[in-house]
């Protein structure tokens, strides 16, 4: 089963959701899940793209981690 998530943070935030999240993620890696995980880059030179325990992490741009990217009107 291909199975996508999304979380805010991911690793290499730690928190109970994050590893919550993680923990999901990965067993259901394990259970041989195609599991991709949609998050935000939280720090800078996170890659955009990585594979962390059987999981595919992608990292983008999310209004809610970025409140003030220049260019960017907010409500």
């Amino acid at each position: 089963m291909r199975v996508l998530l999304q979380c805010p943070y991911y690793m290499p935030e730690v928190g109970g959701l994050e590893s919550h999240v993680r923990d999901l993620a990965e067993g259901l890696a394990r259970r041989d899940h195609e599991v991709t995980l949609l998050t935000g880059r939280s720090r800078p030179g996170l890659k955009k793209r990585e594979t962390i325990g059987g999981v595919e992490v992608r990292r983008g741009w999310m209004p809610a981690l970025n409140p003030s990217v220049p260019g960017v009107r907010q409500p």
